[in-house]
């Protein structure tokens, strides 16, 4: 899924559901590419997540993500994220 391409909630859904089940930590990350990946440290285990544009690291089960409450809060979370770094825009109060 990649923020630059119009995301959309169904697209979130299907990459937390083709993520590894087994982990009890997941690490949500999104690159300078406006890329959204889940776990990426399983397939390059010498990244460094500190590295990404945004790192959310969630330590309970990714299935949960599956709740829709939870689920659009996660996606609206992450495009706020991105949107005010990549677009330089802050919000006040």
């Amino acid at each position: 899924m990649n923020l630059f391409l119009n995301p959309s909630e169904r697209e979130f859904r299907q990459l937390i559901i083709e993520a590894e089940k087994n982990n009890k930590f997941h690490d949500v990350v999104v690159d300078f590419d406006g890329e959204v990946l889940i776990d990426p440290q399983l397939e390059q285990p010498n990244l460094d997540l500190s590295k990404f544009k945004i790192h959310i690291q969630r330590s309970q089960q990714i299935k949960e993500a599956l709740d829709p409450k939870w689920l659009k809060y996660l996606f609206n979370d992450i495009l706020i994220i991105w949107n005010e770094m990549y677009y330089g825009i802050q919000f006040s109060s």
